[in-house]
Protein backbone atom coordinates (compact mmCIF):
# COMPACT_ATOMS: atom_id res chain seq x y z
CA UNK A 1 0.00 0.00 0.00
CA UNK A 2 1.59 3.22 -1.15
CA UNK A 3 1.62 6.22 1.15
CA UNK A 4 3.86 8.63 -0.78
CA UNK A 5 3.92 9.86 -4.35
CA UNK A 6 7.04 9.38 -6.47
CA UNK A 7 9.15 12.56 -6.69
CA UNK A 8 8.91 14.43 -10.00
CA UNK A 9 12.61 13.95 -10.77
CA UNK A 10 12.17 10.16 -10.47
CA UNK A 11 9.17 9.87 -12.80
CA UNK A 12 11.15 9.18 -15.97
CA UNK A 13 11.17 5.49 -15.04
CA UNK A 14 8.89 3.25 -13.00
CA UNK A 15 10.06 0.85 -10.31
CA UNK A 16 8.00 -2.14 -9.21
CA UNK A 17 8.81 -3.23 -5.67
CA UNK A 18 7.75 -6.78 -4.88
CA UNK A 19 6.77 -8.18 -1.48
CA UNK A 20 10.13 -9.90 -1.09
CA UNK A 21 11.95 -6.58 -1.61
CA UNK A 22 13.17 -7.19 -5.15
CA UNK A 23 12.83 -4.30 -7.58
CA UNK A 24 12.41 -4.05 -11.33
CA UNK A 25 12.81 -0.69 -13.04
CA UNK A 26 11.21 -0.16 -16.41
CA UNK A 27 12.42 2.53 -18.76
CA UNK A 28 10.88 4.07 -21.87
CA UNK A 29 12.14 2.52 -25.09
CA UNK A 30 12.84 -0.88 -23.55
CA UNK A 31 10.59 -3.83 -24.39
CA UNK A 32 7.91 -1.63 -25.94
CA UNK A 33 7.52 0.61 -22.87
CA UNK A 34 6.50 4.18 -23.71
CA UNK A 35 6.74 7.39 -21.70
CA UNK A 36 2.94 7.54 -21.75
CA UNK A 37 2.75 4.07 -20.15
CA UNK A 38 5.13 5.10 -17.36
CA UNK A 39 3.18 8.34 -16.86
CA UNK A 40 -0.04 6.28 -16.54
CA UNK A 41 1.55 3.98 -13.93
CA UNK A 42 2.59 7.01 -11.85
CA UNK A 43 -0.91 8.46 -12.28
CA UNK A 44 -2.45 5.25 -10.93
CA UNK A 45 -0.02 5.31 -8.00
CA UNK A 46 -0.95 8.95 -7.29
CA UNK A 47 -4.61 7.97 -7.22
CA UNK A 48 -3.86 5.09 -4.84
CA UNK A 49 -1.93 7.42 -2.51
CA UNK A 50 -4.78 9.96 -2.56
CA UNK A 51 -7.44 7.39 -1.67
CA UNK A 52 -5.24 5.71 0.93
CA UNK A 53 -4.79 9.02 2.75
CA UNK A 54 -8.44 9.91 2.33
CA UNK A 55 -9.59 6.57 3.75
CA UNK A 56 -7.07 6.47 6.58
CA UNK A 57 -8.71 9.48 8.16
CA UNK A 58 -12.31 9.29 7.07
CA UNK A 59 -14.96 11.09 9.12
CA UNK A 60 -16.93 8.91 11.53
CA UNK A 61 -20.65 9.35 12.14
CA UNK A 62 -22.19 9.28 15.62
CA UNK A 63 -23.62 5.81 14.90
CA UNK A 64 -20.17 4.53 13.92
CA UNK A 65 -18.68 6.02 17.10
CA UNK A 66 -21.32 4.17 19.12
CA UNK A 67 -20.60 0.94 17.19
CA UNK A 68 -16.90 1.30 18.06
CA UNK A 69 -17.74 1.78 21.75
CA UNK A 70 -20.00 -1.29 21.63
CA UNK A 71 -17.26 -3.32 19.96
CA UNK A 72 -14.72 -2.28 22.61
CA UNK A 73 -17.18 -3.30 25.35
CA UNK A 74 -17.54 -6.73 23.70
CA UNK A 75 -13.74 -7.06 23.53
CA UNK A 76 -12.32 -5.85 26.87
CA UNK A 77 -8.64 -5.04 26.80
CA UNK A 78 -8.57 -4.60 23.02
CA UNK A 79 -8.48 -1.28 21.19
CA UNK A 80 -10.54 -0.93 18.03
CA UNK A 81 -8.17 -0.44 15.09
CA UNK A 82 -9.18 2.26 12.67
CA UNK A 83 -7.61 0.79 9.57
CA UNK A 84 -9.95 1.20 6.64
CA UNK A 85 -7.94 -0.10 3.66
CA UNK A 86 -7.50 -3.74 4.54
CA UNK A 87 -7.72 -6.59 2.11
CA UNK A 88 -10.48 -9.08 2.69
CA UNK A 89 -7.75 -11.72 2.41
CA UNK A 90 -6.52 -10.49 5.80
CA UNK A 91 -9.20 -12.50 7.59
CA UNK A 92 -8.07 -15.76 5.98
CA UNK A 93 -4.78 -17.58 6.42
CA UNK A 94 -2.98 -19.58 3.72
CA UNK A 95 -5.24 -22.62 4.25
CA UNK A 96 -8.38 -20.49 3.99
CA UNK A 97 -9.16 -20.60 7.70
CA UNK A 98 -11.15 -17.61 8.88
CA UNK A 99 -10.52 -15.37 11.91
CA UNK A 100 -6.84 -14.63 11.28
CA UNK A 101 -7.61 -10.99 11.97
CA UNK A 102 -10.04 -10.55 14.84
CA UNK A 103 -10.71 -6.94 13.91
CA UNK A 104 -11.92 -7.68 10.40
CA UNK A 105 -13.69 -10.88 11.32
CA UNK A 106 -15.85 -9.19 13.96
CA UNK A 107 -16.26 -5.79 12.32
CA UNK A 108 -18.96 -6.78 9.87
CA UNK A 109 -22.04 -4.71 9.33
CA UNK A 110 -25.39 -5.86 8.07
CA UNK A 111 -26.12 -4.97 4.49
CA UNK A 112 -28.99 -2.53 4.37
CA UNK A 113 -31.86 -3.02 1.99
CA UNK A 114 -31.47 -0.97 -1.15
CA UNK A 115 -34.17 1.41 -2.23
CA UNK A 116 -36.47 0.61 -5.13
CA UNK A 117 -34.79 3.41 -7.10
CA UNK A 118 -31.34 1.84 -6.68
CA UNK A 119 -32.70 -1.55 -7.70
CA UNK A 120 -34.35 0.01 -10.76
CA UNK A 121 -31.14 1.83 -11.71
CA UNK A 122 -29.18 -1.43 -11.48
CA UNK A 123 -31.78 -3.07 -13.71
CA UNK A 124 -31.48 -0.25 -16.27
CA UNK A 125 -27.67 -0.46 -16.21
CA UNK A 126 -27.85 -4.21 -16.84
CA UNK A 127 -29.71 -3.46 -20.10
CA UNK A 128 -26.83 -1.31 -21.44
CA UNK A 129 -24.16 -2.57 -23.79
CA UNK A 130 -21.06 -4.12 -22.25
CA UNK A 131 -18.94 -1.04 -23.08
CA UNK A 132 -21.55 1.31 -21.64
CA UNK A 133 -21.67 -0.75 -18.45
CA UNK A 134 -17.86 -0.57 -18.19
CA UNK A 135 -17.84 3.23 -18.70
CA UNK A 136 -20.69 3.56 -16.17
CA UNK A 137 -18.78 1.48 -13.63
CA UNK A 138 -15.45 3.27 -14.07
CA UNK A 139 -16.73 6.84 -14.39
CA UNK A 140 -19.89 7.03 -12.29
CA UNK A 141 -19.22 4.39 -9.63
CA UNK A 142 -15.43 4.38 -9.24
CA UNK A 143 -14.94 8.08 -10.01
CA UNK A 144 -12.37 7.89 -12.81
CA UNK A 145 -12.14 10.87 -15.15
CA UNK A 146 -13.03 10.37 -18.81
CA UNK A 147 -9.32 10.54 -19.64
CA UNK A 148 -8.55 7.78 -17.14
CA UNK A 149 -11.45 5.67 -18.41
CA UNK A 150 -10.15 6.03 -21.97
CA UNK A 151 -6.68 4.90 -20.88
CA UNK A 152 -8.04 1.93 -18.92
CA UNK A 153 -10.27 0.81 -21.78
CA UNK A 154 -7.65 1.49 -24.45
CA UNK A 155 -9.88 3.84 -26.42
CA UNK A 156 -10.11 7.55 -27.22
CA UNK A 157 -11.51 10.23 -24.92
CA UNK A 158 -14.18 11.29 -27.49
CA UNK A 159 -15.34 7.65 -27.67
CA UNK A 160 -15.69 7.49 -23.88
CA UNK A 161 -17.51 10.85 -23.92
CA UNK A 162 -19.99 9.49 -26.51
CA UNK A 163 -20.58 6.42 -24.32
CA UNK A 164 -21.18 8.70 -21.33
CA UNK A 165 -23.74 10.77 -23.27
CA UNK A 166 -25.50 7.60 -24.45
CA UNK A 167 -25.53 6.27 -20.88
CA UNK A 168 -27.17 9.44 -19.55
CA UNK A 169 -29.74 9.41 -22.37
CA UNK A 170 -30.42 5.69 -21.84
CA UNK A 171 -30.98 6.18 -18.11
CA UNK A 172 -33.30 9.16 -18.67
CA UNK A 173 -35.35 7.19 -21.20
CA UNK A 174 -35.53 3.93 -19.24
CA UNK A 175 -35.52 4.98 -15.59
CA UNK A 176 -39.01 5.67 -14.44
CA UNK A 177 -39.72 6.18 -10.77
CA UNK A 178 -42.52 3.95 -9.51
Amino acid sequence: MKSHKTKQENRGTYTYIFDDGTKITIKPGEEGVTEEFIKKLHSLDDSEVYYNHKNWHRPISEKEKQDIKDWEKKHPGEKYQEIWNLSIDSIFDEEGNQDKCIYLADNTTAVEDTSDEVDRLREVVSMMTEKQQRVYELHFLEGYSLTEVAAIMGTSIPSVHKHKEKILKFIKENFKRG
